[in-house]
């Protein structure tokens, strides 16, 4: 029980303080900070207090690939968004390309364990996959705008529905992954652990309070921004088996790190039908 809560206790508070910088570094800089490793790197902690690092590994080598459901989830999201207000519909429709995606790659997982390849192997190839996917869906959503209905006022959120929105997205969807993780295999545990936790309760608030411009404004980066949980994951896959989990920790977040400086000083702003809010 301990793990959990503490566990659940650090994605919130890395959920509160996001959204904030988000609107003072813009929706672009927000975009790239929730690509970062934060529900994956937490769900890949808790794996190893409950399972072991074996386990975690095996976890974060399935969670390559399942970055390609979670570009699928964003890019979908935006899509609609661009065209539409209404946030619960565009997030449906992004819950359903995740699940499309989802089940793509297990079909893949399936035949890999089938085809009994090396880890090594089957790391690399995953991690190019992801590549791939990543590369296709920033390629669909870096043109997009918000809709011409998307320009309006702030809403003002109360302190409390931030509160609670920033508190009770995220936490509902790590628990699930996290009580997924105690008992199901490290392959699905891995697969699901990619879910955009963050990314979802981040996207709801910035809707709410900058409108849907500010929104896909978000959603137009995120993509690339998981260049940075590949690479954590990738480092963590091939390094914890053979030194550790302390070494595929640091190593995973100096490469994601250095990852996300590499975004920030190389990505420009692609011109817009309506300026982002926020």
């Amino acid at each position: 029980m301990i793990p959990l809560l503490a566990t659940l206790g650090a994605m919130i508070v890395v959920t509160h303080a996001i959204r904030p910088l988000s609107g003072w570094l813009g929706e672009r800089w927000g975009g790239l900070l929730i690509g970062l490793p934060i529900t994956t790197a937490l769900t890949l902690l808790y794996c190893l207090w409950e399972r072991g690092p074996q386990y975690a590994a095996a976890a974060a080598q399935a969670g390559l690939l399942g970055l390609g459901a979670t570009v699928a989830f964003a890019t979908a999201t935006a899509r609609c968004l661009s065209c539409s207000r209404r946030l619960a519909l565009a997030v449906a429709v992004g819950a359903a390309a995740y699940g499309v995606a989802a089940l793509a790659v297990a079909v893949y997982m399936v035949a890999a364990l089938l085809l009994r390849s090396s880890e090594v192997w089957l790391t690399s190839l995953s991690g190019l996959l992801s590549l791939g996917l990543i590369a296709a869906g920033h390629r669909t959503v870096r043109g997009l705008g918000g809709p011409v209905s998307g320009r309006v006022a702030r809403r003002h959120l109360s302190p409390t529905w931030k509160l609670l929105l920033r508190t009770a997205i995220p936490a509902a969807c790590l628990a699930t992954v996290l009580l997924l993780a105690q008992n199901a295999e490290a392959d699905l545990t891995g697969l699901f652990g990619t879910f955009p936790c963050t990314m979802l309760a981040v996207l709801v608030v910035t809707k709410l309070e900058a409108g849907p411009v500010a929104a896909v404004e978000l959603l137009r980066t995120y993509p690339i921004g998981k260049c940075s949980t590949l690479a954590f994951l990738a480092a963590f896959a091939l390094l914890t088996p053979a030194l550790g989990p302390v070494a595929g920790y640091v190593v995973g977040y100096l490469a994601a790190g250095c990852v996300l400086a590499g975004l920030a000083r190389t990505a420009r702003s692609v011109t817009r039908a309506e300026p982002a809010l926020g």
